[in-house]
């Protein structure tokens, strides 16, 4: 019984001691590790989200002593200075070689930061929210950048080798050393002003080939970072994970024939960017990729394409039309989430799901075409028309499904079926050379102008299709 309490004790002390100092030395707090004799700089409070008390100006020592063991103060711990609003400076002895996850996270009052050449890695969301850094150096030793390191510093107005930068507003140029080779998710996310971005020569990991004004992974040949200047070039095959993320002022770009995916989140919040041709050489559009492009007003997918991800073009508020070609399968949950301008949708027989809210809010929706002759094998979820005007919006389905349509939800829901002929009706590709010249009704009986519902096209080169105008 003894040993079991002794046990129970011992286990509590440890959990205690992770979230407590082991020692205070003139206001600083450190964790002590006695078989290397280093320490690590933590928090003041019982956890890092209460009672962490840093203010003023901190000079952090290269050693501290504990009972008769001197100790090298080797890193600045997770959390160390987490939402400390009232510190406005700090110094870092060259004895520290890591800035851990979080370290300055919400430091809103910190003005200044000199990182020694000691440090060889800046970790995750390090110094996110430090919004009264203006600038800051960092040494070539560092090696490592974690994801969001300089996350909403709006202040920030140079730095030597950035990071995951993310609302610094004010960037204009960044310069990669040869020495790092890893740089976290969402490099320079937010940056509006960045218009140059170089790699330089010798790094081993990423490039900036062909004065791009971009950073690419040599290996992969993927885009992992974007401003509102880059120039795609012909040998990249993939946009990484937020490479343009929140470029405001991106207006256009050209994606090359190479590229074969466009990654989550590529292109989100990217309100000023009004047009954007994806080649036929791109098989997936990644989660959220256009997430927020306000100013996108129609998009053509290619028919390469096989699956649209969740959210891919969420809160695209002014996008009016858009073409799914027949050889998209899926369509994630919440696609098109609240495209408010969307006027009409089609949707090809080739798909064979529909998640949950794809086309939640499109409150602007006035048809909608299924082509599938039973609409079950949609596998759509019963939430994907959520808050769409039902009353309002006309189901056109293929002739003799009416009464299927009617029976399964959420298709059921619309008041408005009406069979048409759907069964030779192709999406149009118009190449330059192509001239339509003339307009037919199905009886084909010549028309001034097409009208809405299935017409027959006539084209100069002597071919003809139909097409359904909504």
């Amino acid at each position: 019984m003894k040993t079991r309490l002794l046990l129970t004790l011992t286990a509590l002390l440890l959990a205690l001691s992770s979230w407590a100092s082991d020692i205070e030395i003139d206001g600083i707090h450190y964790n002590l590790y006695s078989s290397t004799k280093t320490a690590s700089v933590t928090y003041t409070g019982s956890s890092y989200s209460s009672g962490n008390s840093y203010t003023g100006s901190i000079t952090i020592p290269s050693t501290v002593t504990s009972g008769s063991t001197t100790y090298s103060v080797t890193s600045i711990g997770e959390w160390a200075f987490y939402n400390c609003t009232g510190l406005t400076s700090i110094t870092i002895p060259s004895s520290v070689t890591s800035i851990g996850d979080y370290a300055f996270n919400g430091c809103t009052d910190l003005t200044s930061i000199t990182i020694p050449s000691s440090v060889t890695s800046i970790g995750s969301s390090a110094f996110s929210d430090c919004r009264s850094l203006t600038s800051i150096t960092i040494p070539s030793s560092v090696t490592s950048i974690g994801s969001w390191a300089f996350f909403r510093c709006t202040g920030l107005t140079s730095i030597t080798i950035p990071s995951s930068v993310k609302g610094c507003t004010g960037l204009k140029s960044v310069t990669i050393p040869s020495s790092v080779t890893s740089i976290g998710s969402g490099a320079f996310s937010g940056c509006t002003g960045l218009t140059s971005i170089k790699v330089e020569a010798g790094n081993t990991k990423y490039d900036s080939r062909n004065n791009c004004n971009a950073i690419i992974e040599t290996a992969s040949n993927t885009l992992v970072a974007g401003c509102k200047t880059t120039t795609i070039p012909s040998s990249v095959t993939s946009i990484g994970y937020y490479a343009f993320g929140y470029c405001t002022g991106l207006t256009s770009i050209t994606i090359p024939s190479s590229v074969t995916s466009i990654g989550e989140f590529a292109f989100s919040g990217c309100k000023g960017l009004t047009s954007i041709t994806i080649p036929s050489s791109v098989t997936s559009i990644g989660d959220y990729a256009f997430s927020g492009c306000k100013g996108l007003t129609s998009i053509t997918i290619p028919s390469s394409v096989t699956s649209i991800g969740e959210r891919a073009f969420y809160y695209c508020t002014g996008l009016t039309s858009i073409t799914i070609p027949s050889s998209v399968t899926s369509i994630g949950a919440g696609a098109f989430y609240y495209c408010t301008g969307l006027t009409s949708i089609t949707i090809p027989s080739s798909v064979t799901s529909i998640g949950g809210y794809a086309f939640y809010g499109c409150t602007g929706l006035t048809s909608i075409t299924a082509c599938k002759m039973e609409p079950s094998e949609y596998n759509c979820s019963t939430t994907a028309f959520y808050d769409v005007p039902y009353s309002s919006v006309t189901l056109y389905v293929p002739a003799g499904s009416a009464s299927a349509y009617k029976a399964l939800a959420p298709w059921r829901y619309f008041s408005n079926i009406v069979e048409t002929d759907l069964t030779s009706i192709q999406t149009p590709t118009i190449s330059s050379s192509e001239t339509i010249v003339g307009y037919y009704n199905l009886q084909g009986q010549p028309i001034a102008e097409p009208q809405k519902g299935v017409v027959i096209v006539r084209y100069s080169d002597g071919t003809s299709r139909k097409m359904l105008v909504q």
